[in-house]
């Protein structure tokens, strides 16, 4: 093989963006209300060359291409959840909180026109 390297990677660039808000004592002591918009991680620019043994040429020597692809994403993950968590009850001996959590997904894993939406709830206990 002529190259030394099978494969490289060049100019890879990669981010993730979050923003949030969060409010306490609301509705009561102790809850806690948080909104989040986020756009999950993704490569910005960067290009991968892959150096390959395509044949041979009639004088019995390699013959060797060089492919280049983009590594950038083109579309970009972004969610916005909307989480809840109050006390439901305080006793001496443990504490019981409820939570809920609204999360839409737009380009899930950053598949164009891909969407998620969930929602969780439950009860949490200390003893």
């Amino acid at each position: 093989m002529a190259h030394a390297s099978f494969v490289n990677i060049d100019n890879l660039s990669a981010n993730r963006y979050e923003i949030g808000l969060k409010a306490n004592h609301l509705l009561q002591k102790n809850d806690q209300l948080n909104f989040n918009i986020t756009t999950k991680l993704g490569v910005r620019s960067g290009t991968l060359q892959q150096n390959s043994v395509m044949g041979y040429r009639t004088d019995g020597s390699f013959d060797n291409v060089s492919q280049f692809y983009s590594l950038a994403t083109n579309v970009r993950h972004q969610q916005m959840a909307l989480t809840y968590q109050g006390e439901l009850f305080a006793h001496h001996s443990h504490q019981t909180s409820f939570f809920a959590s609204l999360k839409h997904d737009e380009n899930y894993q950053h598949y164009a026109g891909l969407t998620q939406t969930e929602f969780i709830t439950g009860l949490q206990t200390n003893f």
